[in-house]
This record gives structure tokens, C-alpha cells and sequence, in this order.
């Protein structure tokens, strides 16, 4: 879950280290660079690109050269772990994204004999390259690696030997070529390119090449050059705000009544709804919908199976990602699958979504990037119109996708959303209060979060976002599942939130909360107004379906100052990144 850069043009340095920061939501754990000259130049370190850019000697002067910002999955992050790796005979340096899962039978069967220096499945990689080239072209070496390598990569390779040329190598994670003139680029997404690049070539499974400053060569796992194409770059134009907040999660919060008018703005036209028939006649001839998707769109699936069954009459199926490849639903006579990715990179959401096209099924996702992997596998996309999330802890997306989610299975809901808005902009002004519920919420190492019905849901999605960046032991639960073991978890030393939004249930919701404070459980609560009993923040009365998006922005907003008041890194907490892009 890395993000990979090669460059090649006059301003070599400087593009490495800009394209590097806008990699930086996939891992910092650890950056480095290498630079093509002889022998071959690394820089490498723990930490982010801010501090790579500190121990670089930007007097070297070179053209071609890779980086990397890592997401550590084999080895500790250290230096010695860091990317770039280089091989044995320091003739390859490699930048990967990815995991190879043979790399220990692939370094017994091939390369006993080596010396390793890393703990890294990439220096495996390296390492066999190295050894292919001793009796092969460096083309024909990489055919080979590529059918020994079993797993997911992405690879940029500098040769010592070639001074013009950068080799790539990719399978299952992202890789994309831009140009312009006299330079060239290869990263794991276009957001790495320059603005003047303006196209980008998409590099398919188990194909590899060289690029050089005027030439693109690509070819497919047999050996064949192919012809290649060009697409555009999809450019964002949403109006969000400009306004400056120390925090990125802080401003995507801030975002969302500007997500709202982007989501009316763009899926209504006359008042009416504006989304393709196909989709909606798809979603009306289904005699069941399966939702797959991830941490927090899994969550936010969780709604859509409410919207669907209630709305749409529709049987839901909601199946975790990472689940599905491995133990695929019995699917009905004419199913709709519905994929949820906010990065449109995450590897198990694509692994399944490629499974769901060799069964020729019809498939729809949801994402917030217009140009990644999931928007040209899939048979029809809904974007959310969020602008680009940077912080890790997602915020806006999630908001989104419910409300798209929402929009397919009830359409007229635009003056919902209207009012929606004009909630979330009121709890926006009175968020004093959830970061004095925060003071008290951070001295505790363990949080329960309880809901019933659809506020389940959102205590789900709640607790995972206390967990991601205040490092809260949080957990949620269905209010009348505490009596079922958890009770006994229940001491003077555990937070609970309660949040009441749903009426029918909102008496056993008081009755569960009085359960855990007789046993010394601290309660707090979150409740609209028609059922509010002295809780800690009220919200005003909204349709049923709409009071947990209301609840959603509260959840986050609670997060975000408990982390502040802990004094976290928010925006990148440690061990996580924003895609994923491993299994």
C-alpha cells in the first residue's frame, strides 16, 4: 500500500519529491529516492517526504530516478526497510507496490547463495532480477520475473547500465504513464504527475516495458509489444470551501454542506433525479442486491441495505471485500452488485469486482476518484463529487456514499437534503459542545458506542473512527446485545455513548443505557429533540432515514477533537494509510 514515482526529465529531483508528497496518503512509514548515476545514488530514511527532504544533496545533478513512500507489510519500518531497494551486484534499484506472496520460496529456490540485508519481499524482487540478468536481456528478465512473481506489484527499476531508460513491471496494484515534452513519468496515480500532463496510459495486468524521454514501450505477458492509449484526465471542478484549517479531516468535515449542494447540483436536473435509466432499470429488474465494500464504506453499505429493503423492497446482501473472493454469495437469478470505494484503489474491492465480470454480472460502483482503477472495471459509476479526501479517517466520503446510496433507492429527497444540510451547518456552529463531550471522552482507554436500528450503524462507524486516530479502544454494539457477554466488560473505567435517534426503539435504548450504568458504565448520549431526556447534545427532528447522516457528522466531529485533545497525528495516524492497495 505504497506509492511509487520514476522520473525522467531535467527537473528529476524536485518532480521525485513533489510527486512523492502527493503519494504520501498510500504510506509514511518511511520514503526514499534513487538517482541513475554511477554507481547509483539512494537516499532513504524513516519518516515522511518532509524529512526526506532534509537529508537529500539536491546538488547532484541527474535525469532519470525513483521514489517511494511506504506502507510497511514485510519488515519493520526502518531505514534498512525503506524503498528504494538495491540488488546484490548494486546493479538494479527497485521502488514496489505490493505484497509477493512466494518471495520465501522464490529466495530459497533462486537465491540461497545471496546476502540480504532487508526484511522486504522487495529485495527478493530486486535480488532474482539481478540474477535473470546475468543471462538474459533485462526485457527478457523481467518476462521471467514476471511469470515467478505470484501476488501484487507495481515496479520502477533504474539500471546502473542504462542512463536513459526506467523498466516497469505491474500486476494487480495501480501504475499509470503521463508525459510532456521532454520528460516523462510513471506512478502509482496520476496525482503524482505535473499539471501540464493532461493524459495518462493505464498499465494493465502482467504487461511491463521502458520508458524513455520521447518513447513508450509496452508488452504483454507473452512477450508482445502492444499498441497502447491514451485517456484524459478527469480533472475535478467542485466548489468546496478555501477556507484554512490546521487539519485536513477538520476542512472535509467543514466540506459537507458544500458535498451536499455538489451531490443536488449534480444528480438533479429540474428537480427531478438525474441518473442514467440504465442504472435505475438495473436496480428495478434485481431481485437482489449485493453491496461489497470496506471499513468505512462497509459501514456506509450498512445504510444502504435499510435504504434498499425499505425504499425498493429489495432483499440486501451487504459482504465485506476481503470475505467475498474467498467465500462468494450464492447469488440470485438477477442480481446488481454494488461496489463502494472511495479511493477506487482498494484491492479487495477490485479483486472481486474482476471475479464479478468473468460471471458477467452487472456491476455499478460508487467512488470519489475519477480516474482510478474501479472506474474502468465497472459497468456504470456514481461519483460523489466530495473533491479529493486527504486525511486518512474518512469523512465526506462516507457522508456521500450514503446519500448516493439513498438517492438510488428513494430519488425525490432533494429538499431532504436541503434540510440535512442546514443540520449539519447548525452542528458545525455548535461544535463547542461535542469538543467538551471530547475533554471527557479521551480519558478513557476503552469507549462502547450503542445504537439500535439504523443508529447501529453509525456506532459502527463511530467507533472505527475513535479507533483510526485517537487510538481509543472503541467498540460498537446493538444496545440490546450487552446482556450477551459484554456486560461483564462494564466497569466505572468504560465510556459509553448512546445515540438515540430512532423513535420506535428509543425506549429499550434507555433501558440498555441504565443496564450498563448500573454496573459503573459512564453514559453519555447523542438524541434528537423528539426524544431528548437531558442528553449530552441534541439534534433536531429529521426524517427517520436522514437523522443518522445528521449522527454521522457528530461521530466524526467527536473523533477529530478527542485526537486533537490527545494531541494525535489526525490526518495520518500510524499504521494506516488512505488506500489500500494490498489484500
Amino acid at each position: 500500500m505504497c506509492g511509487i514515482i520514476g522520473y525522467i526529465g531535467n527537473n528529476c529531483l524536485n518532480s521525485l519529491i513533489n510527486g512523492l508528497e502527493k503519494l504520501e496518503y498510500r504510506g509514511y512509514d518511511s520514503t526514499g529516492i534513487a538517482l541513475n548515476t554511477s554507481p547509483i545514488t539512494i537516499f532513504k530514511d524513516v519518516g515522511k517526504v518532509k524529512h526526506l527532504k532534509t537529508i537529500i544533496d539536491y546538488k547532484i545533478n541527474c535525469n532519470i530516478g525513483i521514489g517511494h513512500t511506504r506502507w510497511a507489510t514485510h519488515g519493520k519500518p526502518n531505514k534498512i526497510n525503506a524503498h528504494p531497494q538495491i540488488s546484490y551486484n548494486r546493479r538494479f534499484a527497485l521502488v514496489h507496490n505490493g505484497v509477493i506472496e512466494n518471495y520465501l520460496e522464490l529466495k530459497e529456490k533462486y537465491l540461497s547463495n545471496v546476502n540480504f540485508v532487508s526484511s522486504t519481499d522487495t529485495e527478493v524482487i530486486v535480488n532474482l532480477l539481478a540474477k535473470l540478468a546475468e543471462e538474459n536481456s533485462l526485457l527478457q528478465s523481467l518476462n521471467k520475473l514476471n511469470n515467478l512473481l505470484k501476488g501484487s506489484y507495481a515496479l520502477v527499476i533504474i539500471d546502473v547500465l542504462d542512463k536513459e531508460n526506467l523498466y516497469f513491471l505491474k500486476n494487480q496494484t495501480p501504475l499509470v504513464i503521463g508525459h510532456n515534452n521532454n520528460e516523462m513519468v510513471i506512478a502509482s496515480d496520476y496525482l503524482a504527475f505535473n499539471k501540464k500532463i493532461k493524459k495518462q496510459i493505464i498499465i494493465k495486468d502482467k504487461q511491463y516495458g521502458f520508458i524513455n524521454k520521447n518513447n513508450i514501450n509496452i508488452y504483454n505477458k507473452n512477450g508482445n509489444k502492444i499498441n497502447y492509449k491514451e485517456e484524459k484526465i478527469i480533472i475535478e471542478n467542485i466548489k468546496l470551501s478555501n477556507n484554512n484549517y490546521q487539519y485536513h479531516m477538520e476542512k472535509e468535515i467543514y466540506d459537507e454542506p458544500l458535498l451536499i449542494d455538489e451531490i443536488i447540483n449534480h444528480y438533479y436536473k429540474n428537480n427531478k433525479l438525474n441518473i442514467k435509466k440504465r442504472i435505475i432499470n438495473k436496480i428495478n429488474q434485481a431481485d437482489k442486491i449485493y453491496i461489497i465494500a470496506c471499513g468505512s464504506s462497509y459501514y456506509s453499505g450498512n445504510l444502504g441495505k435499510y435504504y434498499f429493503e425499505h425504499f425498493k423492497n429489495k432483499p440486501v446482501e451487504i459482504i465485506l471485500a476481503s470475505e467475498a473472493l474467498y467465500d462468494f454469495p450464492l447469488v440470485s437469478k438477477k442480481p446488481l452488485f454494488i461496489f463502494i470505494s472511495q479511493s477506487g484503489e482498494t484491492l479487495d474491492v477490485i479483486n472481486v469486482i474482476k471475479l464479478c465480470k468473468e460471471k458477467n454480472y452487472y456491476i455499478l460502483g460508487i467512488t470519489n476518484s475519477f480516474n482510478s482503477t474501479i472506474t474502468h472495471l465497472c459497468n456504470d459509476i456514481l461519483y460523489l463529487y466530495a473533491g479529493r479526501e486527504i486525511s486518512v479517517a474518512s469523512t465526506k466520503a462516507v457522508l456521500g456514499q450514503c446519500i448516493i446510496l439513498l438517492l438510488l433507492a428513494k430519488n425525490n429527497i432533494s429538499q431532504d437534503l436541503i434540510n440535512l444540510k442546514e443540520e449539519i451547518k447548525r452542528i458545525l456552529l455548535h461544535k463547542e459542545e461535542i469538543n467538551s463531550l471530547a475533554l471527557t471522552i479521551s480519558k478513557y482507554q476503552d469507549v462502547f458506542i450503542l445504537g439500535k436500528n439504523l443508529d447501529y450503524y453509525i456506532a459502527l462507524e463511530g467507533a472505527l473512527k475513535l479507533k483510526e486516530i485517537s487510538y481509543i479502544h472503541a467498540e460498537a454494539f446493538s444496545s440490546g446485545e450487552l446482556k450477551h457477554g459484554s456486560l461483564a466488560l462494564i466497569d466505572n473505567k468504560v465510556g459509553i455513548i448512546g445515540l438515540l435517534t430512532q423513535k420506535d426503539v428509543s425506549n429499550i435504548m434507555r433501558t440498555n443505557l441504565l443496564e450498563a450504568s448500573s454496573r459503573g458504565g459512564n453514559i453519555y448520549t447523542f438524541a434528537k429533540k423528539e426524544l431528548s431526556k437531558q442528553d449530552n447534545f441534541i439534534l433536531n427532528d429529521l426524517p427517520i432515514y436522514i437523522m443518522p447522516l445528521s449522527l454521522l457528522v457528530c461521530m466524526q466531529l467527536l473523533s477529530f477533537f478527542v485526537a486533537k485533545i490527545k494531541n494525535n497525528e489526525i490526518d495520518t495516524p500510524r499504521n494506516l494509510a488512505k488506500s489500500v492497495t494490498v489484500e
